[in-house]
Order: structure tokens, then sequence, then C-alpha cells
């Protein structure tokens, strides 16, 4: 047996370890011999595992050598075997031989196993290791938690959860907590929230519960699925089983809630946490700090970070970054550098993160010197750049065509100690192409290879489009095709540079070739593409293919654009077919498919086509119709049918005018004879659908015609380019727009800079301002010749977002001259957000530039400074406007009124208003109303009075606001004889009574408890012309409810939409309230159902009003599923609602209820009041539950709740209830002597 297995025999002082192939190896190991197993390959490397020594003369004799064979256990030796296999990595080998060992019918060592089985999941064989159980499982051996577990986890770490719950569902031992976790933190991160909630309700029965890293993870996946609100539900949950949350799991609640946007509440729950027994640390900070800053919010986000600082709790670098990177977004580099400085006070070194955002806005605003200087500054604080501050650096001198500078710092990189990535040579490369520096943009692409950078499809993409523009199309197919060899497959972009680049190098045959190529990799291709296609194909005089072209479009569901339409018709015209294509135009405008501007204009082409029979296309080479696999002959009768019944949606837009050019594509005048024939772009002097200059020339002029080799031209197609980008703006494809806009300005066209200010103006309507700064930034760097309407577009996009900091940075930045709209749109909205330093300093710069500001603009510079620093400023903001030519009008001096009277200085206001002729200009009714209005406010009705009998004296008529305001005074006062006195004036003096004159009354009358009076009122209000509001009838509903007539206010409600005037959503409320307080539920659900067949979503009021009512009258089961419908409806339940539902809930014994929504109440982040636990706790006690209310008591003095007499009374009458009535009198007496309660009450209880 010994040989059979290749064990080693002994030989004179040496061991030999036979290999299984037969090799040997030989150790001399002296005076000692080593009694080793057949697998001695371990031992070679110093590790035999067991052995015995025998000293050498031992080996004498046959006894001795009994004794050596009879000392060796194969099975033993074999299952070492094993773990040496399993050690060495020889996983294979071990999977046989555990097989063998098994076969022969040992059982295998289980930990041996679990290795094999955890060796297989490390190299991410995870069927190898399922095969490995199954041989375990078939052997008979104990199998433990931990081998099921290793297999388990290695399957969910791949993201196989479902191989996992299999594994869990055949486990032959109880799985424990850590098979849970593995298999619930998977399925959480995959998002499958309702699976691992089935997992984790499966752990529950088999009494097996989550640990807080496992629950917290469960949290986090709610959170991300079904919101912060189920989120809370679990947390409850959690809570509840025992599981306490720390403050990671916290944090997972706070980011939640921030991710909702509620950042108010994440901010009074950080400040909770306290309370909860859990401290925040600087994570729980920098989440809602970082929130913040995303919504712009960065005020707060420093009183964060100083209530950080008051509580002891210090920011860490990320803190500092996250309001850097911020401030440095929005562009307010002084409170960034700000910042920067503030870190090492802090104890905190900046580091790249740090710098880079502040390196990033000097580079935007065109600083980069500023930039530069930074990054010295940098290097010189001990804080060594990074990629990514080389990437930003360079990106900006790439932008600034700066191209040999990047080449140099790229060069520097190494011995910086910083390796350039892909995207630094992308980036160089890009620079280096823009400045038509083609060939050291190729020998960087090379380099990259040779420094082991392997070039990306981004990188292609860049290289293959820049040699296209260039010319260089045999160095782009060839790139083109290496890319595929390299396994990278082609994206749109790069296909539509390559058919672009190709079809204006006139390589039609190979740009259809590159066009069928690209749907093997399933791309579309878009509108563009074909365009390109079918303009050289026309080019080329092949329009017949073209409309092929157009065929293949339609059918694969591309919808052409009227680019695709102008350049076919062009293409037929000058393929001399131009009656045809008068026809097949004129048969697209009787179906309403295009413009009768369009027919026009190509009559102007027709008539060029008789004008010069035949158009050069020399620039572009002929080639052969055999190469391509589509299209038929060409005839007008084909391209009607074609075009006309496949009913092809044509694009409304003015089709662009003719341009005439020579072949080398330079623009002419042709004079002939004694006339001048020219035409020229529309788009650049905008001109709509009309030829600039159009002079017809006399027939003789004609004959002569061949005399002129200039007037042989070339057809244009640049033309139709500004026509497309406005077309694209016209139906709202801005994203599309813009990216042609970007295309013509590379191509060196110039764009039409009213299509422009449209796309930005378009941008700026749905508020992305930053899109429309990049169209200003690509006509700034092309030759259009930008006017001031563009700017002030821009510049009140920026205002009306909130974005004043950008708005004048346009300002500064505007290459004419700012008129006054410019000023007033930034003045206007700089008012709005009491920014007042500011708003004088953009004056100043108003009157630099000579450009003087109207009395409009005064005005609400002076009303802005009344509101934030008084009259006194503004007294002097006036006299300075006044110096400058700016004369007041009775507006401007109306809000002086109004802020003398808002400090409350009314006696001052009356001789500042008597004053006002003295200044030229008379008082009117709205300067007497503002000091009427205040003076009653200031209940001085009596000087009320007699400033409106000094208007009357003065000629100055009242108006109707003037009489209402102090109807209102004097019904709110009570003096309902003086309001009728006033609202019998106000015919005398041509003023109609409106329903806000007669609403006070009605109130005061129902306030009197007087409702008949009221309805009186409301009669003669009707018999006068004046028709009731809803607010009318909701004084009136509101009277009639609070007496207990509700069957007559349900009545009115009944009649209101006959009396023209729609119930409002307040209405039913009042009604429902009324109806509920008598004892009418059923009355009141069916109002409350009736608001939502009438189209009025009931909010929370309604539910909460509903809800009230069904719990005081028993119906538990019918609010709860109230409250149920408004958690569905995404309303979030206020303290009032929850106050109803616990009360409710407690006084119908289901105390277990009531607490489950305390839970859910401060789940939502709503503060408990006394009333709610009080409910609790009596519900506890009447249940006898008084050790649980006890507890209550307690949990309502950690959050802050002073118990009220009611408290305490409700708990010691439970202690009585529990049969310790001693017990209670000496607490009644021990609360006494510390003033928690009335000696009245101790007495009370006692004698009781």
């Amino acid at each position: 047996m010994a040989c059979k297995f290749q064990l080693f025999g002994l030989s004179d002082g040496a061991i030999d370890f036979r290999k299984p192939n037969g090799t040997w190896n030989r150790k001399h190991l002296g005076f000692s011999v080593f009694v080793c197993s057949k697998y001695g390959r371990s031992g070679l490397k110093g590790s035999l595992q067991h052995s015995e020594r025998f000293s050498k003369c031992a080996l004498n004799g046959v006894e001795s050598s009994a004794r050596v064979n009879n000392s060796l256990n194969f099975e033993e030796s074999e299952i070492r075997h094993l773990h040496r296999l399993i050690r060495n990595g020889e996983l294979e080998e071990s999977s046989k031989f555990l097989e063998y060992l098994t076969n022969k019918g040992m059982i295998p060592d289980v930990i041996a196993c679990t290795a094999l089985i955890r060796g297989f999941c490390k190299i991410g064989k995870p069927k190898n290791a399922t095969r490995i159980m199954g041989i375990l499982e078939e052997s008979g051996a104990v199998i433990d938690v931990t081998c099921y577990n290793v297999l388990i986890s290695s399957y969910c770490k791949l993201g196989n959860t479902e191989e996992a719950l299999l594994i869990l569902d055949r486990m032959s031992v109880a799985p424990n907590a850590a098979t849970y976790d593995a298999i619930l933190c998977s399925l959480c991160d995959k998002g499958k929230l309702k699976q691992a909630m089935q997992v984790l309700d499966r752990q529950m029965q088999s009494k097996s519960y989550p640990d807080i890293v496992t629950c917290t993870v469960l949290i986090d996946a709610a959170c991300k699925e079904g919101g912060v609100g189920q989120a809370m539900k679990l947390f409850n949950e959690m809570r509840r089983k025992g599981c306490k949350p720390d403050v990671i799991t916290y944090n997972v609640l706070i980011k939640g809630i921030c991710h909702e946007g509620r950042l108010d509440e994440a901010i009074r729950f950080l400040n909770k946490l306290p309370s909860y027994g859990c401290q925040p640390d600087v994570i729980s900070h920098n989440i809602v700090l970082r929130s913040l800053c995303s919504s712009g919010r960065w005020m707060d986000a420093m009183k964060l970070m100083a209530n950080m600082l008051r509580k002891g709790c210090f920011p860490s670098v990320v803190t500092f970054n996250i309001l850097i990177n911020f401030l440095c977004q929005k562009g307010l580099l002084d409170k960034a550098l700000n910042v920067l400085e503030m870190m090492p006070k802090h104890g905190h070194t900046p580091n790249s993160r740090s710098y880079n955002p502040l390196i990033q806005r000097f580079c935007n605003e065109k600083g980069i010197d500023r930039a530069i200087e930074y990054l010295e500054i940098m290097v010189s604080r001990g804080c060594y750049p990074n990629i990514v501050t080389y990437n930003i650096l360079l990106t900006a001198l790439c932008k600034d065509g700066k191209a040999d500078d990047a080449v140099e710092i790229l060069r520097q990189l190494c011995s910086k100690g910083c390796s350039p990535s892909l995207v630094t040579y992308n980036t160089v490369i890009d620079g280096l192409l823009k400045v038509g520096k083609t060939e050291r943009a190729v020998e960087l692409f090379e380099e990259m290879n040779k420094i082991g950078l392997k070039p990306d499809i981004i990188t292609y993409n860049i290289i293959i489009d820049g040699l296209l523009k260039m010319g260089k199309a045999k160095l782009a197919v060839e790139l083109l095709e290496e890319m595929c060899r390299k396994g990278l497959k082609p994206d749109p972009i790069t296909c539509t540079s390559v058919v672009g680049g190709l079809s204006r190098e006139g390589k039609v045959h190979e740009a259809i070739n590159f066009f069928h190529y690209m749907k093997r990799f399933g791309i579309r291709p878009k509108v563009f593409i074909y365009n390109s296609i079918m303009m050289a194909l026309c080019k080329a005089q092949q329009t017949s293919w073209a409309i092929d072209f157009l065929a293949d479009m339609v059918a694969k569901g591309c919808k052409p654009t009227e680019a695709t339409y102008s350049i076919l018709v062009e293409g037929i015209i000058y393929e001399g077919l131009a009656e045809e294509a008068s026809e097949l135009l004129n048969e697209l405008h009787t179906r309403g498919l295009v413009k009768k501007s369009l027919v026009e204009k190509v009559r102007v082409e027709i008539t060029m086509d008789l004008v010069i029979p035949k158009i050069q296309f020399c620039s572009y080479k002929r080639f052969h119709r055999e190469s391509c696999s589509i299209g038929s002959s060409f005839n007008s009768v084909r391209v009607c049918n074609m075009v006309c019944k496949s009913e092809l949606f044509v694009l409304l837009r003015d089709i662009r005018a003719i341009d005439i050019r020579k072949p080398n594509g330079t623009c002419s005048r042709k004079h002939l004879g004694s006339c001048l024939f020219a035409f020229s772009k529309y788009e650049n002097c905008g001109l709509k659908g009309n030829l600039q200059q159009f002079e017809r020339f006399p027939k003789g002029v004609l004959n002569g015609m061949e005399s002129y080799p200039d007037a042989v031209n070339s057809l244009s197609f640049e033309d139709s380019e500004n026509v497309h980008l406005r077309m694209l703006i016209k139906n709202g494809e801005l994203e599309e727009g813009s990216k042609f806009l970007e295309y013509m300005t590379n191509k060196g066209s110039v764009p039409d800079v009213i299509a422009c200010t449209t796309l930005i103006h378009e941008f700026c309507k749905i508020g992305r301002t930053k899109k429309a700064t990049r169209i200003m930034g690509i006509l700034d760097e092309s030759a259009a010749a930008i006017d001031v309407t563009m700017y002030n577009v821009l510049i009140g996009g920026y205002c009306k977002s909130g974005e004043i900091k950008e708005a004048l940075w346009v300002l500064d930045r505007m290459s004419v001259a700012p008129n006054a709209d410019t000023y007033d749109t930034i003045f206007h909205s700089l008012c709005n957000r009491r920014k007042l330093k500011q708003t004088r300093e953009v004056p100043d710069v108003e009157l630099q530039s000579k450009c003087y500001p109207d009395v409009v603009t005064c005005t609400e510079l002076i009303d802005a400074s009344c509101k934030e620093n008084g009259v006194g400023q503004s007294m002097k903001l006036l006299i300075e406007m006044m110096s400058k030519g700016c004369k007041p009008n009775v507006v401007t001096y109306n809000v002086l009124i109004k802020g003398i009277c808002n400090e409350g200085r009314l006696d001052e206001a009356i001789r500042f208003l008597n004053r006002l002729p003295s200044y030229g200009c008379n008082p009117d009714v709205i300067s007497h109303t503002i000091i009427l209005h205040s003076l009653c406010s200031g209940g001085r009705w009596m000087d009320a009075m007699k400033l409106l009998a000094s208007m009357l004296r003065k000629g100055c008529s009242p108006s109707v606001v003037t009489f209402n305001i102090l109807i209102k005074f004097f019904c709110q006062k009570g003096l309902l004889g003086k309001a009728l006195n006033v609202l019998e004036m106000m015919p005398n003096h041509g003023c109609k009574p409106n329903s806000r004159s007669y609403n006070p009354l009605i109130e005061g009358f129902c306030n009197e408890k007087s409702v008949d009076r009221a309805i009186e009122y409301l009669e003669i209000m009707v018999s006068r012309g004046c028709y009731p509001d809803i607010v009318t009838y909701n004084i009136l509903l509101t009277a009639l409810c609070k007496d207990g007539k509700v069957d007559d206010a349900v009545e009115i409600l009944n009649q209101l939409s006959s009396k023209g005037c729609l119930s409002s959503l307040i209405t039913y409320n009042i009604v429902i309230d009324g109806l509920l307080t008598v004892g009418k539920t059923e009355r009141a659900v069916e109002l409350f159902e009736e608001t939502s067949r009438k189209g009025l979503e009931p909010d929370i009021i309604t539910y909460s009003t509903i809800i009230d009512g069904l719990l005081k009258v028993g119906k538990t089961e019918h609010a709860l599923e109230l409250l149920e419908e408004v958690c569905s409806k995404g309303m979030k339940p206020n303290l009032i609602t929850f106050t109803s539902v616990v009360g409710g809930l407690s006084r119908k014994g289901k105390v277990r209820e009531a607490i489950t929504v305390f839970n859910y109440l401060e789940g939502l982040g709503i503060t408990p009041n006394a009333f709610i636990y009080n409910s609790i706790m009596l519900g506890l006690c009447k249940t006898q539950q008084t050790s649980r209310a006890i507890d209550f008591l307690a949990y309502m003095v950690a959050n802050g709740f002073k118990p009220t007499e009611a408290t305490y009374k409700i708990v010691l009458k439970g202690i009585t209830c529990e049969g310790f009535p001693e017990e209670a009198s000496k607490l009644w007496n021990e609360l006494y002597s510390r003033g928690l309660v009335k000696r009245s009450l101790v007495e009370k209880k006692n004698n009781s």
C-alpha cells in the first residue's frame, strides 16, 4: 500500500521526496531522518507538518522499522495533503483529490473544504465552490454554518443573489445573522428592497436579528427606493426590535431628507440627534452642508459651519472643500479664498481638492495668470498639484489658443512627479488640432502608446475629427481602421465626424461605405449624417441618389428637416429639372407641408436657371453610380410620388436666399452691361425671406452672358446652415441647436445673431443660463457682430434666476456699450434681493457710461433704500438723483411717504404730504391712502377721518380702496355704525361699494351673533348691484356653523353654483367642520367625497378636520384609513392631525396603535405636544400599564417638554388604580413640595 500510494521510503541519512511525475529531490539531514508522507513537496519549503525524529541507530533491525511503519496514519496524511494543496493554491488538484477521498468513502475535513471553497470564491469561481459544497453534502460530513456563509457571501459579492437564496433554502444547518446580512446587503445594493424585506421577515421569524450595520443598509435602501417616510417606518421598527441606531444610521436618514429637498427639516433633525442619544459627527454636518450648497443656500451653510464650531464639532478638510467648491462655482472667489485661509486656523492643511476649484474658476474667468499664481502658492505651502490641477490649467490654455504652452507643461509633468493621464493627452491633442497643428497632435497621439496609455474612443474621436477638418481624410480613415482593429466600437460622434468630413472632401463613395458600416454597430444615423451625404451627392450632381437616401432616411424613422428638403430641391433644380422642382413644391404647398414663401424663392431660382443654364460643380468629382447599392433612375414623377405620397413632415421656416459664389467660394458681383445683379445672404442682414438686392437687367444683356465667365457660379449650401439653426430653435430642439451652432463656428461659418439671440433667450427661459453663456462664448470666438440686445437677454436670464454675480460678470465683459435696459435689468434684480450696496455701484457705472437712469430706476433704488437703510438714506439718494437731472414723480414721493409711515412717524408723513406741492408735485389718492392706512393701523381713526376731509377739500377724490380701509378698520373695532356711515358716503363721492366694502360689515354682524342682520345686508348688497364673492359666503357659512345652523349652511353651499359663485376648498372645510361639530358625521363624509368629484383636492386641513370628527364619534377605522390616504398622496400630516389621531385612539383604548402613530410622527420630524403625551399616558393607565406611562413621562421630559398638572394627575391616578394608593399620596405631596402641582389638587386627591 505504501508503494502503491508512492509513499517515500527512507534512505541512509536522507529523505527522498518523489514528485507525482516521478522525479526526485534529496535533502541531507546529517544524523537524523524524517518519516514523511507521499506529498513532500511542501516539505521542500521547510514546512513539513508531521514528522517523527529518530536517531540513526534506531533504524537498525526489523523491530525498529516496524515501529516506524506503524507510526504512519495514512488517512491523516491524506487530509494533511489536502491542506497543503489548498495552502499552495493548487485548487483544481485539491478538488480532484477531495473527490478521490469521498469516492474512497472517507469523510473529508470540513475546515479544509471551507478553505477550498473560500479559495475558489476568491478567484471568482463560485460554481466550483458550489461543486465542493455538493461533494461535502453527499459525503455525510457535518457542514457548519461558516462553510455556507463563505459560499453565500461569494455569490452576493458577484451580484448573483438568486443563487445565494437557493443555497440559503438548502442549508442543512440554521443560518445565523452573518448569513442573512450578506444576502440583505447584496439585495439592497441592487435596489431590490421588496425582496430584502421578505428575507428580513424570514430572519425575524428565525429569531436571528440583524445588527446595526445591516439595519443601516436596509434603511439606506428604503430611503433611495421608498423615500424617507418608508425609511422612518423601518427605523422605528428596528428600534422596537432592540437594534440601537448609531450615528451612521442617523446620517443615512439625514442624507435621505436632504435628497428630498427638505433641508430645513434636515437641520432640525440634526439638532435633535442629541435628544435621541446620539451626537452628530462631522459627516452628519457635511451631508447637510453639501445639500445647502447644492441648492444655493451658502449663507445657511456658513451658519451651519459656525454652529458646528460652537458645538465643538470641528470641520474636516472635506467640510472646507465643499464650501470652496460651491463658492467657486458661483463666482464668489473672494469668499472662497477666505474659507481657504480659515483652514490652517482649524488645524487643516489645504489639499489639491481645496485649490483645484479656485484654479478652475480663475481659468473660467480667463485669468490664467492668476491661476498659475495660485498654483505656485499651492506648491509653496507644501501642497503639490495632482493631475486634475494640471488638466484644468491645460484645458484653459488650449481654450485660449496657447497650445504650445500646454505642450510645454505636459513635457514637465513627469519631472514634477505627476504622471499624465489619458484625459491630459486628450486635452492637449484637442487644443493642438483647434489651432491647426495637426502634425504635433499626431506625434502626441503616437507618444501615448509609447508610454503605455491606450487611446480610448474619445481620443480617436478628437484626432479623427481634427484631421478631417484639416482635409487629411486618408490619415483619419487609417486611424478609424486602427481603432476598429483594437476592438473600440465607433460611437455616434465618431460616425458624424467621419461622414461629415468625407462628404466635405467630396469622398462620397467612402462616406456611403462607412454609412453602411456604422449600422453593424447598431448606431442609428442621425439627420446630420443623412444631410451630409445628400449634400455631397447633390454637389456631385447625383441628386437621384440623394433622393434614395431620403427614402432610406424616412424608412428608418429619421424625420427629415427642412434643411434636408432645401438640399434636395436645389439639387433637383441644378440638375436642370426646374419645372419638376416647381411642380413638386406646388404639390407640397397644396398639402400644407411647405410655406408659400419657399415656392416663391424657387421661382427666383428657376429664373436664375434660365439666365445661367449650367452651373459648374468644379470642386467636386463625379463618380459612377454603379458603386451604389440603393437607388433607381431619376425622374420628376418618382420625386413627386416619393416625397408627396410618403407625406413627409416638412418643417415650416423661411428658406434661405440664393448666394451666388465663385467656384472657389468667394462672393462676386456681376456687372452685366449697365446693370448690377447681386445676391447676398439674408441671414446676416436680417431680411426675412427677401433678397437684399435684386435689380432686373434688360433682355439684351442676356445675349452677352457667355462673355462673362464670372457669371458661372457654383451652388452655395452654407446659407442652409443658418436656416437649419433657426428651424431647430423654432422647434424647441435647443441642445441640437447648440451643437449645430458649435459645428458652424468650428467650420468658420458666421452664425446669424438673431437666431443666436433667440437660442440664448430660450435657454434662459428654462433656467439654463450656463448653457446660454456657452452660446455667448461661441459667438465671441466667431466673427459675429453681437449687439446689445443679445447681452441684455443673457443678463435678464441671470437676473430672473437670481444669479446677480453672473449678470454683473456678463456686464463687465460686454463688447458693446450697455444701454439703459441693461442697467435697469440688473438694478431691478438687485433691489428685489435687498442688495442695496451693489445697487449703488451699478448706477455709478451707469452714470460714468453717460447712460443715465430714468425716474423708474431711481424710484426702485429709493424704495430699496427705504426698506434696508431707512428714509434718511433714501432722502440723500433722492437729492443725489435730482442733482444728476432725474426729476422725481408722484410715485417716487409715495415710496418715501410709505417709508416714513413704516417707521411710525405718521405726523411727519402728513407734513411731508402737505409740502409736496412746494416740490412741484401734487399728491394723488395713493399718497393719501398710504397715510390713511397707517393711521388706521395705529388706531388713530379720528386723524384718518380728518385726512379724508382734507382730501375732499383739496379736490382729491378718494377711491374705493380709501373707503374700504376705513370700513375695515371700524368693523374690526366694533364701530359698525361709523362703518355704515362711511359705506353710505361712497356713492356721494362717485365710488360704488364692492364686495370688499360689504365683507367687513357682514363679518362684524356675524361676530356679534347677528346672523340675520348679516343676511339682511347680503340682500342689500345684491339689490345695489354688488354680487357677493366666495369670501362673503365663507364668512356667512362660518357664522351659521358656529350657531349650529349647519342645515342652512349646507343649503347655501348647494345654491352657490346657481348664484354664479364657485365654492372653494375653504368653503367645504367650513361646512364639513360644522357638520362634524353637531354630530352629522355621515353628511360630512359625503361632502368630503364630493370635494374630489368637483375637482377640489382635499388638503391637510380638510383631512385633519374629518379625521378629528370621525375619531370623536368613535369611527377609528375610517379615520385611520383616511390618515393612510393622506400619506399615500404625499401630504405630510401636521401636528393637529396627529393630535386628533393619537387622542382618538387613546380614548378608544387602542394604545398600541396610538404609540405607532406617535413613532411615525417623530419619524417625520414633527415634535409631539403635551396633549399627545398625555393622551398616550392616559390610554396606558386605563389599560393598567402605568409603568409604560411613567416611561413616556421620562421620555417627555428628556425631549424638553414640561409636564402639566394634567400629566401628573394621569400618572398618579394610574398608580392608584394599580393598587398603590399610599405611594401615590406620597408622590402627590412630593410634587406639591416641589411646586409642580397646586395644594387644592393634593387635598382633593387625599380626600378621595
